[in-house]
């Protein structure tokens, strides 16, 4: 194989190595600050929009919970204009106009757009992509991206092999 050849094929695996192992360490991720979906990272001093919407993970043991903690709001540089508080369940959107964001993005600022190491939306993720998803007691299909946080809902998330009631027969 010529010299030319084999540099060619040398520099085609390193850039897949490089690529493959770059989707794995998260580059193109949202870091705090960054817009994730149009919703803006901001100091709150313009909020003329103001909506809640109580989220619940519904656990197989017929338990339910909540985010709690202050998800996508830091206290300092910034806060997502969607967000949580001190009350369990209940997403906030605090922003400058009226918007609707899914709650895919607020999984993805969950995850990926607060300080490192204090995000995991994983339960919940997990359920509205493989259990069931109730909201105001409709069934959704198609996961998060297909659920728009809307004043005033409730979205129920089941984990999988977890059936709602008002999904089971003679109820």
């Amino acid at each position: 194989m010529p010299a030319r050849t084999r540099a060619r094929a040398v520099a085609c695996v390193l850039v897949s190595i490089f690529v493959v192992a770059g989707c794995g360490f998260g580059f193109g991720r949202p870091g705090y600050g960054d817009s994730v979906n149009g919703i803006a990272c901001d100091k709150g001093g313009n909020v003329s929009f103001r909506a809640s919407v109580h989220l619940w993970l519904i656990k197989k043991d017929g338990q339910r919970e909540g985010p709690t903690g202050r998800v996508g709001s830091s206290g300092s540089a910034c806060s997502y204009w969607v967000q949580t508080q001190d009350d369990e369940g209940v997403i906030h959107i605090l922003a400058p106009y009226p918007v609707t964001p899914k709650l895919i993005t607020f999984f993805m600022i969950w995850d990926y757009a607060i300080p490192a190491g204090s995000g995991n939306s994983g339960p919940f993720r997990d359920a509205s992509e493989r259990g069931r998803i109730l909201v105001d007691g409709t069934l959704v299909e198609g996961g998060p991206a297909r659920v728009f946080l809307v004043d005033g809902q409730t979205i129920e998330l089941f984990e999988p092999d977890t059936d709602p009631p008002s999904l089971l027969p003679g109820i």
